[in-house]
């Protein structure tokens, strides 16, 4: 009896792991391209999301929104324009996972933006992690992160030409700032150690990295 019953336990647990398994598979939920070409600002705005940007050769930015659980169409992203701000709006909620516990639905997205693009982004966000890739050569005037509760801000190859900040409740900052990059970096964290290197310590455009409770870390 012992061994029926452990038997049908470690089957059950099985089920469990595989379905967890394809629950963790990212789906493509939404893609779109957008003309940039005459657009002063980016925006991104969801609850919780993670955020991917890189820039590319492209002419057109590409933004692709995966979720790691089937989800209904009208989760898709909405973007619109209002002057020349684009604004992409994310309209996920929570869904039902095993025995009916509510939960994310595991949505992020990954935006390919030209290399060409040199104005505003600006990324706000209740909870997720951001990574951006930056490109050689390729300078945006401002950019303005906001993650409210929870995440971590992972950049790279940063240049940034008009004052901009980064700011997360909960999480690390990593910042790895470009050679052409002249900026002058503040940090600070309530709760954690703050490392600057000392280029950035004088420069010309306000860099403002604030974390809550994380460590911060810029280069």
């Amino acid at each position: 009896m012992k061994k029926k019953i452990v038997v049908v336990g470690l089957v059950a647990l099985s089920m469990i792991v595989l379905m967890g398994g394809f629950a963790m598979m990212k789906k493509t939920l939404a893609q779109e391209r957008f003309d940039v070409s005459k657009v002063s600002e980016i925006a991104l705005h969801a609850d919780a999301a993670d955020v991917q940007m890189q820039f590319t050769d492209e002419t057109e930015m590409t933004v692709t929104q995966y979720a790691k659980k089937k989800v209904p169409e009208n989760f898709a992203f909405t973007a619109k324009t209002d002057g020349s701000i684009l604004t992409i709006t994310d309209n996920a909620q929570e869904v039902n996972w095993l025995f009916g516990i509510k939960g994310s639905a595991g949505i992020s997205y990954e935006l390919k933006i030209p290399k060409t693009y040199a104005q505003n982004l600006s990324i706000r966000l209740q909870n997720g992690n951001v990574v951006y890739s930056g490109a050689e050569g390729c300078n945006i005037k401002a950019l303005n992160i906001e993650v409210a509760q929870r995440g971590d801000l992972n950049l790279s190859s940063l240049c940034v030409t008009e004052p901009s900040a980064l700011f997360t409740g909960s999480g690390n900052i990593t910042v790895s700032l470009s050679s052409g990059a002249d900026c002058m970096v503040t940090g600070e964290s309530a709760s954690g150690n703050v490392t600057i290197a000392e280029p950035w310590n004088s420069g010309t455009t306000a860099l403002s990295v604030r974390s809550n409770q994380g460590n911060i870390t810029v280069k």
